[in-house]
């Protein structure tokens, strides 16, 4: 899917998967533990992904981290 960043935090408040309905887009701080751990997750692509942490200095952007690399950053909502 190509969503917005809110569009994308409402797609995981609505999704069913896998029989759990409690998805939610997760905080910067969860982001970095599933990497740490991202030889447990299967399919999972090294590439940025959002959190739902916002960038101290701008509401305009949310962190992110990168599943390739371990590094992280912030990027536009």
């Amino acid at each position: 899917l190509k969503l917005n960043w809110d569009d994308a935090k409402k797609h995981c408040k609505n999704l069913t998967l896998g029989g759990y309905s409690d998805w939610y887009l997760p905080s910067y701080e969860q982001l970095e533990q599933l990497y740490e751990r991202k030889e447990a997750l299967k399919n999972v692509k090294e590439d940025w992904y959002w959190s739902s942490s916002v960038y101290v200095s701008s509401s305009s952007y949310s962190w992110i981290v990168s599943f390739k690399y371990g590094n992280d950053g912030y990027g536009t909502k």
